[in-house]
């Protein structure tokens, strides 16, 4: 249960500037279309109340909205993101890397369906 512990410190710990990196990118107007519909639909995900671990589950509902955070930042690095803040680009850079942590907790199967699942979302 290590990695759901993870999981809840970044909801604790880092929301605001995982939000903020994505909004950045959002309101970027020389990043790439594709990486600005990534970050959109990762923002628009955290208010959907039903998720894939809906909101209202008490100690894990906000699981899924970091993991989904994290694997559209590690989706916006195959993107030019323009000129961001710093403090953007490094709040990026780190929920890229996090993402590692997420597909060794679900393994290389269920990370690339989660993946693919995060890729659909800008089509919604």
């Amino acid at each position: 249960m290590a990695a759901i512990e993870t999981f809840k410190s970044w909801a604790e710990s880092t929301m605001r500037a995982d939000v903020d990196a994505l909004k950045a990118v959002v309101e970027a107007s020389s990043a790439d279309l594709p990486a600005r519909k990534l970050a959109a639909s990762a923002l628009s995900y955290l208010v959907y109340k039903m998720d894939l671990v809906p909101d209202w589950n008490a100690g894990i509902g906000f699981a899924d909205d970091v993991m989904v955070m994290r694997v559209a930042s590690q989706l916006i690095q195959n993107h030019d993101t323009g000129e961001l803040p710093t403090a953007a680009s490094v709040a990026l850079g780190r929920m890229s890397n996090e993402a590692d942590v997420i597909s060794d907790f679900l393994g290389s199967q269920l990370y690339d369906k989660l993946r693919a699942y995060v890729s659909k979302l800008t089509e919604v």
